[in-house]
């Protein structure tokens, strides 16, 4: 099946190469005065576009039903953690179907919805960020469950608790549900048909705080608990306990507790780093484009921070898709 699934994968990108190449290679062997320097990038971003977002979406969603599938197994559905990593793939997919095809398709046939519809321009732009904003609060409830149930605190241990779960699950989803809504409220097509945010500075200034505040937190939230949870893992190490949440056994195994816990500390640490590395262009391309809101700049500069821009958001993209790859490792 998945030997099939690359070989029609790989006549579509055949397919499009052939397509699009003579296009693109007219373009660069035009005389160098005649092309400029935002044509050169967007010729970049195309290719970018049409092989590595493509190869993104597809294989970000692969991912994410994966995980859709195996987490929703009867054996693995009586975990609090299974339903977290449900509905962080979930948002993932919602990210992904909504943000990457809507690029792929435009650039495929030439036809983008966004540019003509205000109300797909808002859905798109809504359902992104709420998808995004969806896994990263989840990724975060993980990152807490897992101090949780290494803790030797008995009262912190229950509080992974199916109840707890479901009621997290809900007041979650209802809130990036109802708080997201500013975003569509902001966004508008504009005269050359681009579908933007507003640039007026109140709403500018509740989008950048919205934007850091969405990236930062889930961060600090990731960085602390996976913090305590290392060093809960090193305490029980040290104090040979094993708590009776994560192994039902009285039998003292400190050193297969040890091989098996040790991979959820290194896990953590990339789980962390794949953040940052991932989020950083986002993050420096909100607060930039803030900061030189009033800034007058050239069409060379202009052209330069929106690839950046497309940059980041893509990267965004990637993460959606890879974060997928190293959760079944880190559960």
């Amino acid at each position: 099946m998945y030997l099939s699934m690359l070989k029609n994968i790989t006549r579509m990108y055949i397919y499009i190469y052939e397509n699009s190449r003579d296009e693109y290679i007219s373009m660069f062997i035009m005389n160098s005065t005649s092309i400029t320097l935002e044509n050169r990038l967007t010729i970049i971003e195309n290719y970018i576009t049409i092989y590595v977002l493509t190869t993104i979406f597809i294989f970000g969603n692969i991912g994410n039903i994966g995980n859709l599938i195996i987490f929703s197994q009867k054996l693995l559905r009586i975990n609090v953690c299974s339903w977290y990593f449900i509905i962080f793939s979930i948002g993932n997919i919602i990210t992904l179907n909504f943000g990457c095809s809507t690029r792929i398709i435009s650039l495929w046939i030439g036809y983008d919805l966004v540019r003509i519809s205000i109300i797909f321009c808002k859905l798109r732009i809504y359902f992104i960020i709420f998808g995004l904003n969806l896994s990263r609060n989840f990724l975060c409830l993980i990152s807490i469950n897992r101090w949780m149930i290494t803790s030797r605190n008995v009262g912190i241990r229950r509080l992974s608790s199916s109840k707890i779960a479901w009621l997290l699950i809900i007041i979650s989803i209802l809130f990036w549900t109802i708080f997201t809504l500013y975003v569509a409220i902001g966004y508008e097509i504009d005269i050359n048909s681009n579908c933007v945010k507003r640039t007026d500075d109140i709403y500018e200034l509740i989008y950048i705080i919205f934007a850091l505040f969405s990236i930062i937190c889930p961060l600090s939230i990731m960085i602390i608990f996976s913090i305590l949870a290392i060093l809960n893992v090193q305490k029980l190490i040290q104090r040979r306990v094993i708590p009776a949440i994560i192994i039902n056994l009285n039998v003292v195994q400190p050193r297969h507790y040890r091989r098996k816990d040790l991979p959820l500390i290194k896990l953590s640490l990339v789980q962390v780093t794949v953040y940052i590395i991932l989020n950083l262009v986002d993050m420096y391309n909100t607060i930039y484009g803030f900061t030189s809101l009033k800034t007058i700049k050239s069409s060379d500069q202009t052209a330069i921070d929106g690839f950046i821009g497309i940059m980041g958001i893509y990267l965004l993209y990637l993460y959606c898709a890879v974060s997928c790859l190293y959760d079944n490792i880190i559960y």
